[in-house]
């Protein structure tokens, strides 16, 4: 599944939820895992899915300060303080509970 179809799904669901059981929604929060949860098949996009995630699983503090580090310049020029709310909130892959 592609992750534009993964995040449709995702924003779906979270609309649903929102609607359905008038729970409130972090839309930032949504979208700001979403956006790092790209980069971070961006910067590793060689490694296959099943690895990627075990990865993921077992060094993700170490994969998100590389990702971090790879997009510091571009993220900080675009736009410091998504950088720095990214950053400092501990940001990883967002998941709906």
């Amino acid at each position: 599944m592609s992750r534009l179809t993964k995040t449709c799904i995702a924003f779906l669901l979270a609309k649903m939820k929102e609607k359905e059981r008038g729970q409130e929604i972090d839309w930032i929060g949504l979208t700001n895992g979403l956006l790092f949860e790209a980069l971070q098949r961006s910067v590793l996009t060689d490694i296959k899915p099943r690895l990627f995630h075990r990865v993921l699983k077992e060094r993700r503090d170490i994969v998100n300060e590389y990702v971090f580090r790879a997009f510091e310049d571009t993220l900080t020029a675009v736009d410091s303080a998504l950088f720095s709310e990214m950053k400092n909130s501990g940001i990883t892959m967002m998941r709906l509970s």
